[in-house]
């Protein structure tokens, strides 16, 4: 099981970092200006996992960089294979 590192800004709780299980995240939000959150499936000890950061005015490559880490840690043995569809506008998760 591989993991995901989001390391802490040095004014919280010293730069520290959590870890998440890839193996366990079933869906990563749409970040917002200052927050994503990240579903897990039910057998983890928490169902979601919300990531803050400081108000940013770009804030699109931040889904991208967490399910980049997501296939680098091997959460789905390999990276994630691509279902080559044109026009998705959304996924429901539930």
């Amino acid at each position: 099981m591989g993991y995901i590192k989001f390391a802490k800004a040095a004014t919280t709780n010293g730069g520290k970092a959590d870890l998440l299980p890839c193996d366990q995240i079933v869906h990563v939000g749409v970040p917002t200006a200052t927050a994503v959150v990240i579903k897990l499936d039910a057998n983890s000890a928490v169902d979601t996992a919300t990531v803050t950061y400081p108000t940013q005015t770009d804030f699109s490559g931040i889904r991208d960089a967490i399910n980049n880490a997501i296939e680098l840690g091997n959460g789905a043995s390999g990276p994630a294979i691509l279902v080559d569809m044109v026009d998705i506008t959304s996924i429901a998760v539930a």
